[in-house]
């Protein structure tokens, strides 16, 4: 079904409805998988304010974790920019890129495994805007 569409209830009363919305990060973050701690609402928009973020822009993540403040860069940073991310953790990288697929955003995000205390920001031949 379409987002924005008009879902009739299937109770017993047989009246009823809600409209199906594309979910939004804010709303993503409610209901994921915590698979490290996450960073939360107000912290995100203080964080991308102090940033400067724009649209068009290039981020660099480090610590993609459970993909909370990945969503909301790449809420800003769309429709051309792009967001890097970094995980040590496999696992986490490899999770996080599902959901990130399944979120319709693996256009505007690359997940990287790598630990960047350790080797850098690595892939990136061209500048960034912003890293985080």
């Amino acid at each position: 079904m379409p987002y924005g569409c008009k879902l009739r209830s299937r109770n017993n009363r047989g009246y009823g409805f809600v409209y199906l919305l594309k979910p939004t990060p804010e709303l993503w973050v409610k209901s994921l998988n915590h698979r490290t701690q996450i960073i939360h609402e107000l912290d995100i928009a203080h964080i991308t304010c102090q940033l400067q973020l724009r649209p068009n822009m290039v981020v660099l993540e480090a610590g993609t974790g459970s993909g909370a403040m990945s969503h909301a860069i790449c809420r800003i940073v769309a429709p051309h920019g792009t967001l890097h991310t970094y995980d040590f953790h496999q696992d986490r990288a490899n999770q996080a890129r599902g959901d990130f697929q399944k979120n319709g955003l693996d256009h505007l995000i690359h997940v990287h495994h790598a630990d960047v205390c350790q080797v850098g920001f690595q892939h990136i031949t061209h500048k960034a805007h912003a890293i985080f």
